[in-house]
């Protein structure tokens, strides 16, 4: 049986290290998090079809984990329509992946793969900033 890749030590000092970074780079995560998150936002809500009621209803809300880290989460909300009420919940599913009726217009998940790789390469650069700060 192979060895554990980590022991408690290592994993202690890791947190501590997460912490540090989270301390000191708190607001510049914070930053980097909601702008990818109101571009993946912006890149769905073009993307979105139909009416302007659907893409409108493509948000982004900030809000601060348990742990101390940051999240951006993009999603649909309830759509009103103003004579039939609330529109289905499936909606976003439907028009996403098609139904046997509707071709699929796929909007949320290519945003949301553009938006990740946006964020991937904007906080390695803080990464790397960070750790030369450090050094």
């Amino acid at each position: 049986m192979a060895a554990p890749a980590h022991t408690l030590a290592d994993v202690e000092l890791e947190l501590k290290a997460v912490r540090w970074m989270i301390q000191a780079f708190g607001p510049e995560v914070r930053t980097v998090v909601m702008r990818n998150a109101i571009k993946t936002r912006d890149m769905a809500q073009a993307r979105a079809p139909g009416s302007g009621r659907y893409a409108a209803a493509i948000k982004v809300k900030g809000f601060t984990e348990p742990d101390g880290g940051y999240t951006g989460k993009v999603f649909v909300d309830r759509i009103k329509d103003p004579k039939r009420g609330l529109l289905a919940a499936n909606l976003p599913i439907w028009l996403e992946y098609g139904t046997r009726y509707a071709s699929a217009k796929p909007h949320l998940i290519p945003a949301f793969a553009i938006g990740r790789a946006s964020f991937d390469a904007d906080m390695a650069a803080l990464l790397r900033r960070v750790q030369s700060q450090a050094a």
